[in-house]
Order: structure tokens, then sequence, then C-alpha cells
């Protein structure tokens, strides 16, 4: 998901600066949103630079966190 964040706002950087009719004052603005997902994913972004990220299945149910373990 942290990867598809950074695709996102830094296609929005290049689509802000080159599509015709977007407002180029706003192009600051995005490259600050830029890093500022940048930073927030740092982790993530560490960790798939390791591998060690955990892959995500569709098909692999989530834990039940309804049960009363305490």
């Amino acid at each position: 998901m942290s990867l598809a964040s950074l695709i996102g706002v830094s296609s929005a950087i290049v689509f802000g600066w080159v599509l015709p009719g977007q407002a180029r004052e706003l192009v600051p603005l995005y490259v600050l949103l830029s890093v500022f997902v940048a930073y927030r994913h740092r982790l993530n972004i560490r960790r798939l630079r390791d591998g060690t990220e955990p892959k995500f299945n569709f098909r692999e149910k989530p834990p039940d966190k309804t049960s009363d373990d305490t």
C-alpha cells in the first residue's frame, strides 16, 4: 500500500505539471504531500527494500478479533 501511495502522489506532481489546464501553482503542494507520504511510509519502504514486508494475500483470512482471550 505504501508503494501505491508513493506512486499516486508522485504521479500527481507529473500530471499537475504536464497536463494542460492544470493549476501549476499547486505543484509545490503536490511535492510537499509526496514528501509527507514518503516520510509517513519510511518504515514500510525500508521493509520493502529489505524484503521483510509481509505479503498481501486476498485468499488469506485475517485473524478473528472477536474472541475473548483475556
